[in-house]
C-alpha cells in the first residue's frame, strides 16, 4: 500500500485479528441487522475505538489518512464493522471542539463508543437548568454497542436554534427497523428519546 508509513503499518498489522474476527461473523452481522458482540470485542480490543482519541486520554491519536487505511483494511472483511469503526470515530474527531471537562467526562473509558446521527433533530424543551430531549432520530449506525448518541437537536420552534446534543443511549429506545439489503449489519436503527434530561 503506497505511503504507510512504519506506524502505520504496524496499527494496521494489528487490526489484522479483529478483521478476521468481524469477517467470520459478518453472515450473522447481515442476518441479526448488527455487529456480532464477539466481532465489536475484538474491534474494541485492537483500539478502533481509540483512533482519533488524544493519546492522553489513552487514545491512538491517528491522523485521517491512517484511519482511513484502517477502515478500508476492515471493509475488506466486513463492511458493516467498518461502517461501525468510521461513525465511532467521526464522533469522536468532533470531540476535539469540545469543553475539557465534558471530554473528560464522556471519553473516561478510551474504548467507549459514541454512534452519531444527523437526520432528524430530537426537540429540546427547558427543563429548570436543562433540557429534555423527546423524539426519533434515524440511521444511528452502531447504536446496539454505543453508550453515547451524538445527534442535533431544535432548541427553538422557528427550526432557527439546532445545536449538538449527547443523549444516553441507555435512556432511549432502539427501535427495531433496520431491515435492508446488504449493510445490515451496521444496526442503523431509529433511535427515540422520550422527555431524556
Amino acid at each position: 500500500m503506497n505511503g504507510v508509513n512504519g506506524r502505520s503499518e504496524a496499527l494496521l498489522n494489528r487490526f489484522e485479528a479483529a478483521a478476521e474476527v468481524a469477517a467470520g461473523h459478518a453472515d450473522w452481522a447481515e442476518e441479526n441487522a448488527r455487529l456480532h458482540d464477539e466481532a465489536v470485542a475484538a474491534l474494541l480490543g485492537a483500539g478502533v475505538a481509540r483512533l482519533y482519541l488524544p493519546e492522553s486520554l489513552g487514545g491512538l491519536e491517528v491522523d485521517p489518512v491512517t484511519c482511513a487505511w484502517v477502515t478500508e483494511r476492515l471493509a475488506l472483511a466486513d463492511p458493516s464493522a467498518a461502517w461501525f469503526v468510521m461513525v465511532a470515530n467521526s464522533a469522536k474527531l468532533m470531540a476535539s471542539a469540545w469543553p475539557e471537562e465534558m471530554v473528560e467526562h464522556l471519553l473516561s473509558d478510551p474504548d467507549v463508543v459514541l454512534a452519531a446521527s444527523g437526520n432528524r433533530p430530537f426537540r429540546a424543551v427547558r427543563d429548570g437548568d436543562g433540557y429534555r430531549l423527546s423524539g426519533v432520530n434515524s440511521f444511528v449506525s452502531g447504536c446496539h454497542h454505543a453508550r453515547w448518541l451524538l445527534s442535533p437537536a431544535l432548541f427553538d420552534d422557528s427550526g432557527n436554534d439546532v445545536r449538538t446534543v449527547i443523549l444516553p443511549l441507555d435512556e432511549c429506545e432502539i427501535i427495531d427497523n433496520w431491515h435492508v439489503l446488504g449493510m445490515r449489519g451496521t444496526g442503523s436503527n431509529d433511535v427515540q428519546a422520550d422527555g431524556v434530561w
